[in-house]
């Protein structure tokens, strides 16, 4: 009998291969078609049970392929309830709230993010039809004024809200909607993926805490949160800045206070996962578990058992104090079933142990296939199994055992380095050349940080010594991070698209066959088939990049500050209108007094403000669009511009053959006899004219709300444009408008 390949031994040796696979085809193909498969869960899964029933029937006339008929019948009716879990669990996600503002009860169910002038969480509403609803609120935060329980805003250790907080809110809950401008990460899908059903925003004087807690409704998961709020205001009486940030993160999954530079300072070096509460952290306390627990308790078999179980009752008590995050679930499975596959003294590191924390983390909730943790936490396991344990040890280092431990480290952040970047760089854009080097760093630092971590908070008396001994390993790992960002080419930038990245994974594949010692007079014909791969994948990004890719076309981006407007010609040239609010015209001589003065200082600092937002939110657009489509840098203008392509004055534009009119602030004083016909009139901040004046001056074909109008604003130039007959497109709910130059509007 002829031996099965290793594709075949890794399926035979591992059965829930067969299981997970077909599942997740069932939920990626029902989440690109549920338009046409929403409220068809029960016939699913009753299409699903039928195949199997038919597959049993079909048993006696076809014996002799058994085995087949089963196996494809069982991935059959598997990747039907794969996609029927996925059809139910988003149609429980599908809300219709009322557009009345109401006042709700809402449960802080999780650690608040502090902003300067806000404050987010996710919360669950507490009463009336759509109690037990989970809505993600960001509130405003007061000036100056105490906010709970005697606690100043100026202290930056603790939190306005905690997790269990119970606050009154009146306001309008909406279904989470995205901006709609190209290239935006899809947060509406995040949040749904999150078991979040709307958004809400309370401005000052319409939110307060309560003074009651309802202990009695808590739920587990908050209680641990809690406590893990505890946890870190024992961290803020010896750490502040940087180090509490990063030591909360680390150690117990709390990465509320962690700014930009320090999420980019990781990221850059490829080190995100010391951040995220995953299998490495689980193993460092494992592993510190064995040696200090179960070493003792290897002569007495029953002893070994009960203690081994205790442990890992320990490591779901440390996921549930870390909140349950998808990587940290994933790692509690498949080190619970190592641990208990140790006991039974069966092969206890094996693919079947990961197949079986995702089958499991799928059942419970389908969605998490596209959470980027879920993906990156699998296949970089994945790569240990596969190939990092089938690398061979030096001789010189497997007698050496500091020697081994050191080349496990390297190898093991090697493959997963390697393996995974292709979908990092697909979905951060960036690759971390000194990756590895920098992992030899905070990998090793890491488990001592964790280790003493537990010491501070077993021995409260030390916590003082402990506090100097971590503060110097925080501050050496930040140190030498920050050195590595500075090597020449320490991060590259990469935009690949879906088919790139799936190109590479085949490339892996490829290569990987091609090691095997069964197939060494094929390795020429595999090693034709990567070098084909990779020339093809090659050569479609050079042609997905070409600068003539991109038609003529006019982008009204929808910002929070305001609407800039980007006139593309092509890749390479391109126009930027930013608006410039227009106030009225003082004259210099006349003295101001002491109020108007005060109002001027006010609305320079909202502009200073606003500027400084839109800054930012550019920077996003330019990340996410302009660098992914290689855009050349666009000229930039705010009222003037005479270009071959483009001619702009006084606040109209003529780009292809189509007028652009913006309004923001008080209109033109000068009438014209006739009104100027444009095209699209966008209605900007600031804009406050009634449409009937507006109207008196332009005549759109098209009219355009800017995102950044009020709810107030907005909703009287819609029933304006509707009275007048006016095609209209309100960026608040319509998202960003693109319209391609030569073609009819969309």
């Amino acid at each position: 009998m002829r031996a099965r390949s290793r594709p075949l031994r890794l399926f035979s040796n591992s059965p829930l291969l067969w299981l997970l696979l077909p599942m997740m085809v069932g939920i990626a193909l029902a989440e690109v078609f549920y338009v046409h498969l929403a409220g068809v869960f029960l016939p699913l899964v009753g299409s699903a049970f039928v195949l199997w029933l038919c597959s049993l029937f079909a048993l006696r006339l076809s014996p002799e392929r058994a085995s087949f008929i089963i196996v494809s019948a069982t991935a059959m009716s598997v990747m039907l309830l794969g996609a029927a879990l996925l059809v139910l669990e988003r149609g429980r996600s599908e809300i219709t709230w009322t557009g009345a503002p109401q006042i709700h009860r809402v449960m802080v169910m999780d650690s608040p993010k502090e902003r300067p002038a806000s404050v987010q969480f996710t919360g669950r509403l507490m009463q009336g039809e759509r109690a037990g609803e989970l809505v993600r609120w960001r509130l405003m935060k007061p000036k100056g004024e105490t906010l709970k329980d005697g606690l100043s805003k100026a202290d930056k250790n603790k939190s306005i809200l905690r997790p269990g907080d119970v606050v009154l809110c009146r306001t309008t809950i909406e279904a989470p909607r995205n901006n709609g401008n190209p290239g935006e990460f899809d947060y509406a899908a995040w949040l749904r993926r999150q078991g979040v059903t709307g958004t809400a925003f309370c401005f000052v004087g319409e939110w307060q805490c309560s003074d009651s807690l309802y202990s009695g409704d808590m739920p587990l998961s908050v209680r641990a949160l809690r406590l893990r709020s505890q946890l870190v205001e024992r961290y803020a009486n010896h750490f502040s800045g940087r180090d509490l940030a990063v030591l909360s993160a680390l150690t117990l999954g709390e990465k509320g206070g962690l700014d930009d530079d320090t999420r980019d300072l990781y990221s850059q070096t490829g080190v995100s996962h010391v951040l995220a509460l995953s299998g490495l952290h689980l193993s460092i306390l494992f592993s510190v578990f064995q040696l200090l627990v179960l070493s003792l308790c290897r002569s007495r078999r029953w002893l070994y058992v009960a203690v081994s179980l205790v442990g890992l009752l320990g490591l779901w008590v440390f996921a549930l104090l870390a909140g349950f995050p998808i990587s940290l679930v994933r790692a509690a499975i498949m080190f619970s079933a190592m641990q208990l596959a140790g006991i039974l003294q069966r092969d206890s590191l094996s693919v079947n142990n990961l197949a079986l924390a995702a089958t499991l983390i799928l059942l419970i909730s389908p969605q998490a296939l596209f959470d980027i943790g879920f993906q990156l936490s699998c296949l970089s396991v994945l790569s240990i199994l596969i190939v990092a344990v089938r690398l061979p040890s030096p001789s010189f280092v497997a007698r050496r055992r500091w020697l081994q431990w050191c080349y496990d480290l390297v190898k093991v952040s090697l493959v997963a380095q390697l393996v995974t970047a292709p979908l990092v760089a697909y979905y951060f854009h960036t690759f971390p050349v000194y990756g590895l080097l920098a992992n030899l760093v905070a990998v090793p630092l890491t488990y001592f940080i964790l280790t003493l971590a537990i010491l501070f908070f077993v021995f409260p008396f030390l916590q003082g010594w402990l506090a100097l001994l971590l503060g110097l390993l925080l501050r050496g790992m930040d140190t030498a991070l920050t050195a590595i960002t500075e090597l020449p080419y320490a991060v590259l930038t990469f935009h690949p698209t879906a088919l790139t990245t799936a190109a590479c994974y085949v490339i892996f594949a490829i290569l990987l066959l091609m090691c095997r010692p069964a197939v060494a007079h094929l390795r020429l014909r595999y090693a034709t088939a990567a070098a084909s791969v990779f020339v093809l994948c090659v050569a479609f990004e050079t042609y997905t990049r070409r600068s003539s890719r991109l038609a003529p076309q006019i982008i009204f981006y929808n910002l929070y500050t305001t609407a800039p407007i980007h006139f593309i010609s092509s890749a390479s040239r391109s126009y930027l209108w930013l608006s410039e609010e227009k106030t009225a015209e003082e004259n210099p001589s006349e003295e101001k007094s002491p109020a108007d003065e005060k109002t001027e200082r006010a609305k320079t600092k909202e502009t200073t403000q606003i500027t400084a937002h839109l800054s930012g939110e550019l920077d996003y657009i330019r990340e996410t669009f302009w660098e992914a489509e290689a855009l050349a840098p666009p000229v930039v203008y705010t009222d003037t511009l005479s270009r071959p392509d483009l001619s702009a004055r006084m606040g109209i534009s003529l780009f292809g053959g189509r007028r652009v009119a913006v309004l923001r602030g008080p209109l033109p004083k000068n009438r014209l006899a006739v009104p100027f016909a444009v095209d699209y009139l966008l209605l900007d901040r600031g804009c406050r004219a009634p449409l009937s004046a507006i109207l008196a001056h332009f005549r759109p074909k098209t009219l355009i709300l800017s995102g950044a109008l009020s709810d107030y604003y907005c909703q009287s130039y819609r029933a304006a444009a509707l009275s007048a007959h006016i095609p209209l497109h309100d960026m608040a709910t319509d998202g960003a408008l693109r319209v391609m130059v030569g073609e009819t509007d969309k």
